[in-house]
């Protein structure tokens, strides 16, 4: 098994500086039951809970945001392979993607209700139920959907595909989601809902799942119908995802400071930006 990313917790907290997201309904329930939105006698941006402050109905500053996080120059919009997993790149994804969960102020994991929403099914065999948000979106329009995470699930998992070792298309830094999910995702074509079941339990199976990629950018780059990713990851069809995988390895690297086609990179839509107290919104 290869090693797991170890930046998970670096770029957590480099998010969590940077601006984030919670539902619209004010407050922000995590898989604790915590709210965010603060008790009667809280001041407006404050919580009182582990998650995200809700700094309500805010307007985008008209200006430009400086950052750094490091000398290393951000490269690379798939920062999960082995060549581009680094903290310089992840601190930047964390902010243009999105996941199920976040990790709140105290390092509790939170459930993204804006994203989505999971829950617990069945103990023997341990199994998951996930449900993506209705207007959950690409930034170019495209739906979010279990496509995304089929895609996610096969960059992970070769040998569920017919292409192991030496035949190994993808090039992914871990394993795990392959390794604790053999059989992949149990959904259809565009589906809103995914379950994952678990041979053996894995005691972190909330983080197992890492913010995917857009699954449309990848079949249209490789020559692919709509849905033919997908469909040939549910019936792994291994050999059709040759030119898939190509472009998941390297079609996202870029290089000599320069910034990515817009038209291949888009961003996760958020219904509403968060920020820690006393921080102005960013985006």
């Amino acid at each position: 098994m290869k090693i797991r990313r170890t930046t998970m917790a670096i770029a957590a907290a480099g998010a969590l500086a940077l601006t984030a997201c919670t539902s619209d309904s004010g407050s922000d329930s995590g898989s604790d039951g915590a709210d965010s939105s603060g008790d009667s006698g809280s001041s407006s941006g404050s919580a009182a809970g582990p998650a995200k402050v809700d700094m309500g109905d805010v307007t985008t500053n008209d200006d430009t945001i400086y950052y750094s996080a490091g000398e290393q120059e951000w490269e690379a919009y798939n920062a999960d392979t082995s060549a581009t997993n680094s903290t310089y790149n992840a601190v930047v994804m964390d902010q243009i993607l999105e996941n199920f969960v976040y990790f709140g102020t105290d390092g509790s994991i939170q459930q993204n209700e804006d994203f989505g929403s999971y829950e617990v099914t069945s103990e023997d065999p341990f199994t998951v139920e996930y449900t993506i948000a209705d207007d959950a979106a690409w930034s170019d329009g495209t739906p979010i959907t279990s496509n995304d995470f089929l895609l996610q699930w096969a960059s992970s998992n070769p040998e569920a595909l017919g292409i192991a070792g030496d035949d190994a298309i993808f090039d992914p830094v871990s394993d795990s989601f392959g390794v604790y999910v053999p059989e992949g995702p149990e959904t259809e074509v565009d589906s809103k809902t995914f379950t994952l079941s678990y041979p053996t339990p894995y005691p972190d199976w909330e983080i197992l799942l890492t913010a995917p990629h857009p699954s449309h950018i990848v079949e249209s780059e490789a020559g692919m119908e709509a849905g033919e990713l997908a469909q040939a990851i549910l019936d792994k069809d291994g050999a059709a995802l040759g030119d898939a995988a190509e472009f998941w390895n390297d079609g996202w690297i870029f290089g000599d400071k320069t910034l990515p086609d817009p038209a291949l990179t888009p961003q996760a839509v958020r219904t509403r930006w968060m920020a820690p107290p006393g921080t102005a919104p960013s985006r």
